[in-house]
Formats: structure tokens, C-alpha cells, sequence
């Protein structure tokens, strides 16, 4: 078993480490004619495809991986969601069984799929083989829902927990938030790793980054997109190639950052250039 615990991550990043995660799952597997609302169903309709992704971003350098259990149901009866989240975790608890360097998995949920279901997403917190893994609530809009979350998943026994927020190109969360006050209440309401990701240009994430370093000594997540997409006439793309993304990668660690990834529009491509950049340069020559 190669899994480095979401304990064992902490003690390394308190330590001064810095750390690679991977890039997006979601983009990926539309590439893979997967309709947007149903990319949690992929665990089941796709499985193989979602465990490529996963074995790409570890090969491209990642020490953590993200489960393919971000999103809410399609529709709230809809039965196999739950199945499909389940066998997104057992996805990913094969992927790292099998990896050859240490891999921490984050289970990645939106606040509000914690929230509605709880009893579902909490359960690999029970269970021997998952239970060390690090709770990934990402993507808050709403900071009071978002402390929420990870309050619940404290209270449930969910022994480390990372939260990430979305801010807009003004540094400011929807809901109005910065990033300080973001890092602070995060923190008391049980967050052990605080930061961001999305965004609009990756670059915009430099300064929050700058702006939570100077109010906390926690660890920090960042993982931006690739710019917005655009509509070409060879389809939807992303703007942010792998040389740009790995540059500002390099600016978040000056910044105070002690995770990088990426997330919608990143591909192994982009992971790879970054850890060529950052953590194996003498993988190029």
C-alpha cells in the first residue's frame, strides 16, 4: 500500500514541503463524451477511463489525486449517484494501492453535496482503507455554507480537512469574502489546509495566495484553472497552455503556497510541466 495519509501529508508540508496535485478530472472525461452533469457517473459508465486519469496525473508527478466525486445529483432521486460516488472511491483506493510513489487522495465535494447528503459522503471516513484520506471541500462560493461543511465533517470525526474557495478576478468571493477572512473562518471551523482554486486566470490566485500567507501559517491549496473556456469552432478550449500554468505555478510557491494542481482545463500535460519545472528539472535533461 503506497497511500501517504492525509496525517502523514500535514507532518511533511509543516515541515516545509512542497507538493504537486493533479489537474482536472471533469474536463477530461468531456473529452471523453461524457455530458457535463453526469461526470460522477463516469465511476460507472467509464470507470477505466476515470483510472487512466488518475494513473496520468500520478505519472505526470502528482503526489495527490482527486476522487471523481465532485458534483451533485443530476436529479435528487436519481439512485445511482450514490453508487456512482462509492465506486468513485473505489476507484481511486485501487489507483493507490497499486501506485509505486506515495499518493494522498483527496475526496473532493462541493459544500452543498456534504451537506444534502452527508451519510454518503462521510462514509469512507468510517471504513479502514479510506479513512485517512484528506476531505477536499472545494469550489465555495459561500463561505458561512462552506464552514458549515467542513464544521459537520469535524463533528462527524473527519480527522483532516482541506477547503478551497473560489474568488473572482477582484480577489473577492461571491459572496463578498477575502481571502483573509476566508482563511480564518475555514480554520475555525476545522480546516487543517486552507486555499483556492478555479478562478478565472490562473494568475489572479498570486494574490490571494500572497493575502492568506500573510495572515496564516497553515498549509495552502492552489488549483486554478486554465483560464475561462472558449467556444472555437474545433470545440471548447482553454486558453492557459502548460508552460504558462507551470510559470504561475512557480509564482504561487513564491507566494506561500505549499500544494499546486489544477483544476478545470488542466490536463497531465500541464501537471507534467510543472513538476518538470518545479519539483524534477533534471527530468529534462
Amino acid at each position: 500500500m503506497s497511500l501517504r495519509t492525509a496525517p502523514e501529508l500535514l507532518r511533511e508540508l509543516r515541515s516545509g514541503r512542497r507538493m504537486l496535485a493533479d489537474g482536472a478530472i471533469g474536463s477530461e472525461l468531456l473529452k471523453a463524451e461524457i455530458d457535463l452533469t453526469r461526470t460522477v457517473e463516469a465511476n460507472l459508465l467509464k470507470p477505466h477511463r476515470v483510472e487512466f486519469l488518475h494513473k496520468q496525473a500520478i505519472a505526470a508527478g502528482a503526489e495527490l489525486i482527486t476522487t471523481n466525486t465532485f458534483g451533485m445529483p443530476y436529479r435528487a432521486e436519481d439512485p445511482d449517484w450514490s453508487a456512482a460516488f462509492q465506486a468513485g472511491i473505489e476507484i481511486a483506493d485501487f489507483v493507490v494501492s497499486a501506485a509505486v510513489p506515495q499518493v494522498t487522495v483527496m475526496l473532493s465535494v462541493y459544500p452543498d453535496e456534504l451537506l444534502q447528503h452527508p451519510e454518503i459522503v462521510l462514509a469512507p471516513f468510517q471504513s479502514p482503507a479510506t479513512r485517512q484520506w484528506l476531505l477536499l471541500i472545494e469550489t465555495a462560493i459561500d463561505l458561512q455554507e462552506a464552514c458549515v461543511a467542513a464544521a459537520m465533517a469535524r463533528q462527524s470525526g473527519v480527522e483532516t480537512i482541506a477547503a478551497t474557495c473560489h474568488f473572482r478576478r477582484d480577489g473577492l468571493m461571491p459572496d463578498g469574502s477575502t481571502p483573509a477572512q476566508a482563511v480564518s473562518a475555514l480554520h475555525a471551523a476545522g480546516a487543517s489546509i486552507v486555499g483556492a482554486n478555479c478562478g478565472d486566470v490562473p494568475e489572479a490566485m498570486v494574490t490571494v495566495a500572497e493575502q492568506m500567507r500573510a495572515v496564516t501559517d497553515l498549509p495552502l491549496l492552489f488549483q486554478p484553472n486554465a483560464g475561462l473556456p472558449q467556444n472555437t469552432a474545433a470545440g471548447w478550449i482553454y486558453p492557459v497552455d502548460a508552460e504558462r500554468f507551470a510559470a504561475n505555478a512557480a509564482n504561487l510557491l513564491e507566494a506561500g503556497a505549499s500544494i499546486v494542481g489544477g483544476c478545470c482545463g488542466t490536463t497531465p500535460v500541464h501537471i507534467a510541466a510543472t513538476d518538470l519545472l518545479l519539483f524534477h528539472p533534471q527530468r529534462r535533461e
